[in-house]
C-alpha cells in the first residue's frame, strides 16, 4: 500500500504540474480562503478511495483528522531578510480532501461563472501551484513518500510505467493524457527530488507558502546589491503639455495557438484543452460542439481566428508605432509538446508578425509555455539541462528586431535591453526564473542566471543616463517567488523616477497592480499592467490593448497617457452566420473610469473608488473578462478581487488591511 500510494502521488504530481501549467485549477467545493487548511497526522497512511461513478479519485486519512492551527507569515523584510522579520497572522482553516474529477470540476467552473482561477478565486495568487488542493499535512507526507521511494532506488522506467498506470486507473486524466503527461514530466520532477537537498516541510513551504512552513534558504530568501548611490528627490508626475508627440504601443499576450481546433469538435472532452481534430468531431450533442471561431471553455485560438486577428491589425497599424508581446506561443496540450513544436510555433508567431506587420518592430519576452515541458527553465546551475535550444531560436527570431548587442544576455538567459530611442529604454525579463512552477529553482533558485542583479546594473546606469524605462516580463510581480518578487519590489521602490511602465501577461485577464512605497505603504509609487489574452482559455474573448505613451522628445516622461482595449466577441461570431467577425473597441480606460491621469495614485484611487461603487467595480469586473460572461462577483469575491490589485508583492497580507475594513485579514 505505501509504495503505491508514493507512486500514485508521482501521478499527481506530474498531472498537476502540468495541469496547472495548463491554467486548470483543481477546484473542490470549499470556498476558503488561499491559506484555509485540512489537518492529516503525517504518521498515518494516506487510502486512495473512489466514488460509486469511477470518476473521482480522494485520498482520506484512515484515522479521525485532527485540528491544528497554521500561521501567515507576512512578508516585509528590512535591510536584512530573514524569516524572523516577518509578522505573523493565524488562519482559520477547514477540513478538505484531494479530488480529482472530470464532471465534478467542470460543473464547479461553471456555477461560479466560470472564472478560471481568478482573485476571487484565491488559487490564482501567490503560491499556485500543483499540489492545488493537496494540503499542508497531507504534502509532507505525499512528499516524504516520494523520497522514500527514490531511496529505495526504483528505476525511472518503472515508476514511470506504474504511475501511467495508477493514472489510468483512478481515472485522473483520460488515457492519452496519462500514456503522455507522466514521461513529459518525469525528467524534471524526478530530477529534482533525486538532487534536492530539501526536506517535505521545505518542499512544501515552496509548493503552498509561508501558511504551510518556511521555504529553505535558496528558494525563499536572498538579495541583489542595489546601488548605494542616493536616490535622486523625487518631483511630482506632471503630464505632458498639450499637443507634444505621444506614440501609441500594441500589447499582445497569451495567444496559445491551437493548430489543432477544430470547429464542431468537442469542446466538453474531459481534458485540460479540448475543441481538437482528435476530440469526438462532431461532438455528441450540439450544445457541447466548438464555434466556429473558438469556444469560452477549455479551447484555444484557433488558427483562423489569430490570422483574423493579424489581418486585422494590419488594417490598423496605423494606429500603433510599434508591439509588445508579453509571451505564451503554444497551446495547452502540455503533455504533448516536443522541442520542435515550441520552435515551428516560435517560427509561425515570426511569420505573422513579419507578414502583416512587416514595418513594426516587436519586442517580446519568454512566456512559460515556450519551454518543454512547460515551465521548465533551468538555470545553469542544474548539471546536464541547457535552454541554448530555445535562447538561441530567440535570437535567430528576435534578431530581426532588435541589435545584435542583446545576444549575450538573450543567449545567458532569455532577457535583453537596448535603447530605442534616446532617453528612453526598454527592459525584457524572463519572469520564468522566478517561477514557483519552475521546479528546478528548488536546487538553487538564488537569482538565477545573475538576472535581476543585472536588472539593478541597468537601472542605475538608466538613472546615470536619465533615461526611463519600460520593463516587459510575463508573470506579473505579484504572481512570482516571494524572494523575485521581493527583490523586483525593491528595485521599483528604488527606481522609481526611471520605471514608468510595466507590461505583463500570463492570467488572461485584463487587471493591473499596484506598487507601494515600502516605508510608506498608503503611497503608491507604480503600476504592471497586465493586458488580456488573445486566446480565449478560458471563459475570456480574445483581446489586445493599444497604449499612448508621452512620446520621442527631449525631456519627454515616456509615461502612459491612456489606453484602450479591443475584443472579439465570440458568443457574436459564432451566430453571425458566414459574415466575418469585427473586432470591436471595448473601452478607453481614462473615459470609462473619469480617471484624470495614469499616475500611480489614480490606479490607487480607483482601487478605493470601485470599493465604495460596487457599479463601477462591476463594470471592471465585466472589462476584466473581456466582456464574457460570468457571474455577479459578490462581496467576498469583490474584496479578494481588490486585493489582487494591491499585492504585486505576493504573500503579505498587509497591504490589504484597509480593504477588509480590519486588522485580520484572513480573508486572504
Amino acid at each position: 500500500m505505501v509504495v503505491r500510494l508514493s507512486i500514485s502521488v508521482l501521478v499527481v504530481v506530474f498531472v498537476g504540474i502540468a495541469l496547472i501549467s495548463a491554467g486548470r485549477a483543481f477546484i473542490t467545493e470549499s470556498n476558503d480562503t488561499l491559506n484555509t487548511i485540512s489537518s492529516l497526522d503525517e504518521d498515518k497512511e494516506l487510502r486512495p478511495n473512489t466514488a460509486k461513478d469511477g470518476n473521482t479519485l480522494s485520498f482520506h486519512p484512515q484515522h479521525k483528522t485532527r485540528s491544528q492551527n497554521y500561521q501567515s507569515k507576512g512578508f516585509r523584510p528590512s535591510k536584512s531578510i530573514s524569516s524572523s522579520s516577518r509578522g505573523q497572522n493565524s488562519h482559520p482553516q477547514s477540513s478538505r480532501h484531494v479530488e480529482f474529477t472530470h464532471q465534478k470540476r467542470e460543473k464547479q467552473r461553471a456555477s461560479e461563472g466560470h472564472r478560471s482561477s481568478s482573485p476571487g478565486q484565491p488559487s490564482q495568487k501567490g503560491h499556485q501551484s500543483w499540489i492545488g488542493n493537496i494540503t499542508c499535512d497531507a504534502c509532507k507526507v505525499l512528499v516524504g513518500s516520494i523520497q522514500k521511494l527514490m531511496t529505495e532506488q526504483k528505476t525511472t522506467d518503472d515508476i514511470i510505467k506504474a504511475a501511467i498506470e495508477i493514472c489510468k486507473l483512478y481515472k485522473i486524466e483520460s488515457s492519452r493524457v496519462c500514456d503522455l503527461i507522466v514521461p513529459q514530466y518525469s525528467e524534471m520532477f524526478l530530477g529534482v527530488v533525486r538532487w534536492t537537498v530539501l526536506n517535505p516541510d521545505e518542499i512544501c513551504g515552496y509548493a503552498l507558502g509561508d501558511s504551510c512552513a518556511v521555504p529553505y534558504d535558496p528558494v525563499g530568501l536572498w538579495n541583489i546589491t542595489i546601488s548605494d548611490k542616493p536616490k535622486p528627490p523625487l518631483t511630482p508626475r506632471v503630464l505632458p503639455k498639450p499637443g507634444s508627440p505621444t506614440l501609441r504601443v500594441l500589447h499582445l499576450t497569451d495567444i496559445h495557438l491551437d493548430v489543432e481546433y477544430r470547429p464542431g469538435a468537442d469542446a466538453d472532452c474531459g481534458e485540460p484543452l479540448c475543441c481538437r481534430a482528435y476530440d469526438l468531431d462532431p461532438a455528441p450533442t450540439r450544445s457541447s460542439q466548438a464555434g466556429r471561431w473558438g469556444d469560452y471553455r477549455n479551447c484555444d485560438m484557433p488558427a483562423d481566428t489569430l490570422e483574423l486577428l493579424f489581418q486585422h491589425l494590419s488594417a490598423i497599424q496605423d494606429q500603433f508605432d510599434y508591439v509588445i508581446f508579453t509571451g505564451d506561443i503554444a497551446a495547452h496540450d502540455v503533455w504533448n509538446q516536443t522541442r520542435s513544436d515550441q520552435l515551428t510555433n516560435l517560427l509561425r508567431l515570426t511569420k505573422l508578425f513579419r507578414t502583416y506587420l512587416p514595418d513594426k518592430p516587436v519586442f517580446p519576452c519568454p512566456g512559460n509555455h515556450e519551454g518543454v515541458p512547460c515551465d521548465s527553465f533551468p538555470p545553469d546551475t542544474v548539471k546536464g539541462q541547457s535552454m541554448e535550444w530555445l535562447y538561441s531560436a530567440y535570437l535567430e527570431a528576435w534578431g530581426y528586431w532588435l541589435p545584435s548587442s542583446v545576444a549575450q544576455t538573450i543567449m545567458r538567459g532569455g532577457f535583453y535591453t537596448f535603447s530605442p530611442f534616446p532617453g528612453f529604454r526598454i527592459i525584457s525579463l524572463n519572469a520564468n526564473y522566478g517561477a514557483s512552477s519552475n521546479w528546478w529553482l528548488l536546487l538553487n533558485g538564488t537569482d538565477p542566471q545573475g538576472q535581476l542583479q543585472w536588472l539593478a546594473d541597468v537601472l542605475q546606469e538608466s538613472e546615470d543616463k536619465e533615461e526611463k524605462v519600460h520593463i516587459l516580463s510575463h508573470f506579473p510581480p505579484g504572481h512570482q517567488l516571494k524572494a523575485f518578487a521581493w527583490n523586483y519590489y525593491r528595485l521599483i521602490n528604488r527606481y522609481e523616477s526611471t520605471v514608468v511602465g510595466q507590461f505583463h501577461g500570463h492570467t488572461h485577464k485584463d487587471e493591473y497592480e499596484v506598487f507601494y512605497d515600502l516605508h510608506n505603504t498608503s503611497r503608491a509609487l507604480g503600476v504592471s499592467y497586465v493586458g488580456g489574452s488573445v486566446t480565449l482559455y478560458s471563459y475570456t474573448n480574445p483581446g489586445y490593448r493599444i497604449y499612448t505613451i508621452d512620446g520621442n522628445y527631449t525631456d519627454s516622461s515616456w509615461e502612459i497617457l491612456d489606453y484602450s482595449h479591443y475584443y472579439l466577441d465570440i458568443a457574436r461570431a459564432n451566430t453571425a452566420g458566414k459574415a466575418t467577425p469585427t473586432w470591436s473597441k471595448e473601452y478607453s480606460v481614462k473615459e470609462t473610469y473619469k480617471m484624470p491621469s495614469l499616475f500611480p495614485e489614480d490606479w490607487n484611487n480607483l482601487i478605493y473608488r470601485m470599493k465604495a461603487n460596487d457599479t463601477l467595480f462591476q463594470q471592471y469586473y465585466s472589462f476584466y473578462h473581456k466582456s464574457a460572461e460570468t457571474a455577479h462577483c459578490d462581496s467576498r469575491c469583490k474584496q479578494n478581487m481588490l486585493c489582487h490589485l494591491k499585492t504585486a508583492m505576493p504573500s503579505d497580507p498587509d497591504f490589504c488591511k484597509d480593504i477588509f475594513n480590519s486588522t485580520n485579514v484572513d480573508a486572504l
